[in-house]
């Protein structure tokens, strides 16, 4: 390659760019959702929950947790507070009430907002409906 030829240059000016885009992770974490913390489930739609319900979100869109009985995992795929998560997959352990469980997981399929409110986490879905999350302590 010439490095004096224009066209060189913005060949390798491209290829620079388009490593740097690249290297951008698919999800970013905002600035107000500290990455990495534990939520614990408080509320869904405004009812109390019972149960051992957790979400980590981490600062690469790595969304993982405990969805009562079994440890879940996926992706967010948009950049927050917009919320897209991708298949999960989790564990398949059998507990005497699975109901819990099976409500969160299909609820957070349902998901497109994920955002700090007076110190919660809020997950909401188009329909306005919202789970609510206290940090882990």
């Amino acid at each position: 390659m010439d490095e004096d030829d224009p066209m060189s240059r913005n060949y390798l000016t491209a290829a620079l760019l388009a490593g740097s885009v690249c290297a951008v992770p698919l999800a970013v974490i905002a600035q107000d959702i500290p990455p990495d913390t534990v939520w614990k489930l408080e509320s869904v739609a405004g009812a109390p929950v019972n149960g051992d319900v957790t979400l980590q979100i981490g600062a690469d869109g790595a969304v993982s947790g405990n969805a009562s009985c079994n440890q879940y995992a996926g992706t967010n795929s948009a950049t927050l507070p917009e919320f897209l998560l991708g298949p999960v997959a989790a564990t398949q352990m059998l507990c005497p009430d699975m109901s819990t469980e099976m409500a969160y997981l299909a609820a957070l399929e349902l998901i497109t907002r994920a955002e700090i409110q007076d110190g919660m986490l809020v997950l909401s879905s188009p329909d306005g409906a919202q789970m609510v999350f206290a940090p882990s302590e």
